[in-house]
């Protein structure tokens, strides 16, 4: 952690600091003390996650701004050397000293050599060196050596999966000539690709469309002998990219691009420098060679050297350059054996004001004690009083006017000043005086002849109006308080005098306004004062070690306000405090609520939102509003001499001026109030426990993790990749699916989470240096912890699956036992109940005997019940039917008897036929009531043949014409010829005609049709359709109630049981049919009944 903390420090030690002159500048230096795996640095690369990757002569390092991870591969064959990096997606090319080249595949923390890559393994098998890299057009121009001295170029196309190699070379001198090669690819401007190497022979142009190279010798002989002015060490563009500025073992040369010439770059300094390295910025040429770094200003051609001197520690730590790189405002110098030396490139915010021996219009003295508006000089104007007079200093030209009063140094020792009109009003350690601005010169105020004020030393003055327009001066003095009235009177000032508050010591005074009311406060040794300015009441405020809502300490030693209702006040000791003057509250400020300091020098209020605190840290920022301290250290270049706290100002352009031990410091709050920045949050530890969680690449790159449940208790730490001033870096985290909102983590840049139940989490983080603003850029990482076995679903559904089988056993079991415990009582029951048995079967078989008897008489009345039953069915059949027959012969009889004497001979005939029809039909009828007779006494099965309805129906309509035609009915048969049904012949003649019959007992006159339709495949259903009756709806459920002895008047007042209708409806039940009645009164009825379809 010591480690850390001193790279942070150092680091932003620099973000300010002025480099023009070599001996100011300050190099910080990170080296194997603070975490690299070797001090000798070949290539220093800021990658596009903001990641800092140090190519070293011993392993490749990765710095997030706050810690050095080493990597190289498992099986190496050299010392991991590194020449230079590369990065391409997310994969490092590295260039070796020993072997040729690896790449390194960042998400899966990977090396591969190029032995390894196919298409690499044939072209560089020879590859030794690899110096230098450059990236075009999905092309890597790799610039080296082979195993034999020479140097080589290779072009490797990683989308193509295609390389070549071009080795036309002379070999080189000697071994550390190996170094030198170095290329970079140039476009001209209609786009045409050119690729530049340097050698120990010179500069080589290739030209990739044809594969050719031209030579171009730094300095050209006849023998075009190797020299040390044709090694070229390193290449690269100028600004505008139209001239290649190439560094040899002999200085630096310029190569322009258009004319292909060399010219020489004037630098007498490393005329005869081995220059290793070159980098161009603007107005600045960066030179690094064997013997120190060099910087060139091109606009005022001027030379600044950087040497290591062992005196000074802020000196650069080796002189061999091996590379230089800009990040942040800063130079990244790698050096040979010096490890990192970091180089501010920021300018200064600050101006320091210090006194300079013989210098006029200069400030004078380092101790400054007020300074005010000079409104009576301009805006542009103020006055500062000192230790050495009084001067005038110009805000915008930043110049000094001085002075001074008569009768030596004491004299001229300031304390405190005030405008009023023409006369600045001056405090000093014996008594008051004036400055008029006018006639420029000093007057000692001598009006007092009571108070003694020439005795006192005057610390402090303000002014303010009184009711009747006249200016009053106040006096805080070391001992009482002075109201000092100024009236003119013919063009002179007459002086009122009066003292308040005598014996207090007032270090500052300060007026508020509240409508017409003035009060004037007071800082003291012994409180806050306040005065009414209207009734001159006095209050005082102290500190109530029992009550927070009291002043933090007495000793209060500046105030300021934010509007007429606030005031804010200093200590020396205890912070700041906030003062509500009609709430009559106070809030502290502290340590614990942000402040860096608690030693308060000052306090400066610059607006309604803005209040800005000198302290023994430096300074602070509050913004009310926010309610938010920002705190400024010696970390942004603070020249950290003490501040005294007498001057406090700020000037019409709103640059603030703070008085310190050496003069005084000026800023505009605007140049060290940094914009908000958001710099990408990097995670670069999961730890479960207390160990570091092995994963198969670095953490960064990885989105999901699973861990299992026992991995519960986990820690996170990251870092904003900033690399300057980390202490103003803030973090906020949650945790999804624990945490809803944000958590503040200030800098800390851990969190612990412990307990945490198997879910899904993503864990979030971001950073900004300002907590109003935190931007868009977080990190994320998703974490699952997985259940324990025994929460999984296969565990549960294993358990379940087992808890069955093992209660059904045991179910089993008990079933079991309680049949074996069953049985065993049913075996000592049975044993107990065989004697009642036996008693038992003994009364049974007697009453068996009992009930055969019984039984057969119930037999034999049964029988008989059933026979007169069947006789009395049967009698009242033959009366119904064959009455019907005789009926019918008999009015035949009776037509006849009446018609005898004039019948005629030729009409016998007719009448007789009809009459033997008739006695026919009652033949037929008998033998069909003999047949149900017989199937009622014996149940005969019905014998089902293919039957013609239509003719069946025929018969039965010709049996009842006659009676039919007595009762004016006529009848009707509209079957088909073709109907067949399937049906018992018998027992269906004997239905019709029952049905038939029925009908006409209940037709009144008109019409009786039948007809006939298919219901479905399997069955027919037939119709007789009466089309006049009275019968009712409850007529007919009497009429088909099974044997009911309830007579029916039928139409023609005939009595009728419906002993027919019930038995047709036997009949058809009998055939598999049914028989339904509908009736509707005065429209006849419907008698419908179903046969099997033939």
């Amino acid at each position: 952690m010591q480690r850390v903390k001193a790279i942070i420090l150092l680091i932003s030690l620099l973000c300010f600091w002025d480099i023009l002159l070599a001996q100011e500048a300050i190099f910080q230096k990170i080296g194997v003390k603070n975490g690299l795996s070797n001090n000798n640095i070949r290539k220093i690369l800021k990658d596009k996650d903001s990641l800092i990757w140090i190519a070293t002569a011993n392993g490749l390092n990765s710095f997030d701004g706050r810690q050095f991870k080493e990597y190289s591969p498992k099986n190496k064959y050299y010392e991991f050397s590194i020449l230079d990096i590369l990065e391409i997606g997310d994969t490092l090319w590295l260039g070796m000293y020993h072997d040729g080249l690896y790449i390194y595949n960042k998400l899966l923390n990977q090396f591969t050599h190029h032995s390894k890559v196919p298409y690499l393994a044939g072209v560089m098998k020879d590859a030794v060196f690899i110096n230098f890299f450059a990236y075009s057009r999905n092309t890597i121009w790799a610039a080296g050596a082979d195993k034999f001295g020479n140097t080589i170029l290779v072009k490797i196309e990683p989308q193509k999966s295609k390389a070549k190699i071009f080795n036309q070379f002379n070999k080189f001198k000697n071994f550390y000539d190996r170094e030198n090669a170095s290329v970079l690819v140039h476009h001209n401007k209609e786009g045409k690709e050119t690729i530049w190497l340097g050698s120990v022979e010179g500069l080589y142009e290739f030209d990739p469309d044809n594969e050719t190279f031209k030579t171009y010798y730094v300095k050209n002989t006849s023998k075009q002998e190797l020299l040390d002015e044709n090694t070229v060490k390193h290449i690269s563009f100028s600004q505008d990219k139209s001239h290649l500025l190439v560094g040899t073992n002999k200085g630096l040369r310029v190569f322009d691009l258009s004319s292909k010439q060399f010219s020489n770059f004037n630098i007498k300094e490393i005329s005869y420098e081995e220059v290793k390295f070159v980098f161009d910025r603007p107005s600045q040429v960066w030179i690094g060679t064997r013997s120190g770094l060099f910087v060139y200003d091109t606009k005022n051609k001027k030379t600044s050297s950087f040497q290591y001197n062992s005196a000074n520690p802020l000196s650069i730590s080796n002189n061999s350059i091996n590379s230089i790189q800009e990040i942040k405002d800063g130079l990244w110098i790698g050096t040979a054996g010096g490890g990192i030396n970091i180089l501010s490139l920021k300018a200064s915010p600050f101006t320091v004001f210090t006194p300079i021996p013989n210098k006029e219009n200069w400030l004078q003295s380092t101790a400054t004690t007020g300074m005010i508006d000079a409104p009576s000089q301009g805006k542009n104007f103020a006055w500062i009083a000192t230790y050495s007079g009084l001067h005038l200093f110009n805000t915008k030209t930043q110049e000094f006017k001085v002075f001074k009063r008569k009768g030596g140094k004491d004299n001229n020792i300031f304390y405190s000043i005030a405008e009023i009109k023409d006369k600045v009003w001056i405090g000093t350690v014996r008594g008051l005086c004036y400055f008029d601005v006018i006639k420029q010169t000093f007057t000692d105020f001598s009006e007092d002849t009571i108070y003694g004020l020439s005795n006192k030393s005057i610390h402090s003055l303000t002014k303010s109006k009184s009711k009747n327009g006249n200016d009053i001066l106040w006096v805080g003095t070391s001992k009482g308080l002075y109201k000092i009235e100024i009236k003119s009177e013919n063009s002179k000032p007459i002086y009122k005098i009066s003292e308040l508050m005598p014996e207090e010591l007032f270090d500052q005074l300060l007026i508020t306004s509240q409508g017409d009311k003035q009060t004037l406060w007071g800082a003291t040794n012994n409180g806050l004062i306040e005065v009414d300015l209207q009734t001159y009441q006095i209050n005082i405020y102290k500190h109530d070690p029992n009550s927070i809502n009291s002043l933090s300490t007495n000793r209060v030693t500046s105030l300021t306000k934010s509007d007429e209702h606030t005031l804010w006040l200093a200590y020396s000791i205890n912070g700041i405090t906030k003062f509500d003057v009609k709430k009559k509250q106070f809030k502290h400020y502290k340590t614990e609520n942000g402040l860096l300091h608690e030693m308060v020098h000052s306090i400066l209020t610059i607006d309604q939102d803005n209040i800005w605190i000198t302290h023994g840290a430096g300074f602070s920022h509050l913004s009310i509003k926010d309610d938010v301290i920002e705190n400024f250290s010696e970390a942004i270049g603070i020249p950290m001499d003490e501040f005294d706290g007498s001057v406090f100002y700020k000037d019409n352009s709103g640059k603030l001026y703070f008085s310190r031990d050496k003069g005084i410091i000026a800023f505009h709050p605007d140049s060290i109030m940094e914009k908000p920045i958001f710099p990408k949050v990097m995670l670069t530890s999961l730890k479960v426990g207390s160990q570091d969680i092995v994963l198969d690449t670095m953490i960064n790159y990885k989105k999901k993790i699973l861990l299992n449940a026992d991995q519960n208790n986990i820690s996170f730490e990251f870092v904003a990749l900033n690399y300057s001033d980390n202490s103003k870096i803030k973090y906020a985290y949650k945790l999804e699916g624990l945490e809803k909102d944000w958590v503040l983590a200030e800098n800390r840049t851990f969190v612990n989470y412990t307990d945490l139940a198997p879910n899904k989490y993503i864990f979030k983080i971001r950073s900004s240096n300002n907590i109003r603003n935190w931007g868009k850029n977080i990190t994320t990482l998703e974490i699952i912890i997985l259940p324990p076995f025994w929460a999984t679903w296969w565990f549960i559904s294993i358990l379940v699956l087992t808890l069955s089988i093992v209660s059904y056993l045991s179910f089993k079991a008990w079933i079991a036992k309680v049949k074996d415990n069953h049985l065993e009582l049913e075996n000592l029951v049975e044993q107990r109940t065989q004697e009642i048995k036996r008693q038992k079967e003994q009364i049974e078989e007697k009453q068996k005997e009992i009930n055969k008897q019984y039984g057969t008489l119930m037999e034999q009345q049964a029988e008989l019940v059933l026979a007169n039953a069947t006789k009395n069915r049967l009698l009242s059949v033959v009366s119904d039917d064959v009455g019907s027959a005789l009926n019918i012969l008999k009015s035949q009889l009776d037509s006849l008897g009446s018609r005898v004497k004039n019948i005629e001979s030729k009409e016998i005939k007719p009448i007789t036929e009809e009459m033997g029809r008739n006695l026919q039909h009652a033949k037929v009828l008998l033998q069909n009531l003999l047949h149900w007779s017989l199937e009622q006494l014996h149940h005969t099965t019905p014998f089902f043949v293919s039957i013609n309805l239509w003719q069946i129906i025929e018969e039965n309509i010709e049996f009842f014409k006659a009676l039919a035609r007595s009762n004016s009915i006529t009848l009707y048969n509209y079957i088909s010829r073709e109907t067949e049904v399937l049906a018992d012949i018998n027992i269906l003649n004997l239905a019709i005609r029952d049905l038939l019959s029925t009908s006409i007992k209940f037709t009144s006159a008109g019409v009786i049709s039948i007809s006939a339709e298919i219901k479905n495949d399997k069955m027919i259903g037939v119709s007789i359709h009466s089309s006049e009756s009275n019968l009712t709806n409850e007529q007919i459920i009497k009429l088909l109630s099974k044997f009911s002895t309830e007579d029916t008047l039928a139409i023609h007042n005939e009595k009728d049981t419906s002993l027919g209708l019930r038995i047709a409806k036997d009949y058809i039940a009998k055939m598999g049919g049914q028989v339904t009645i509908t009736s509707h009164v005065d429209k006849g009825f419907i008698i419908d009944f179903t046969l099997h379809k033939a």
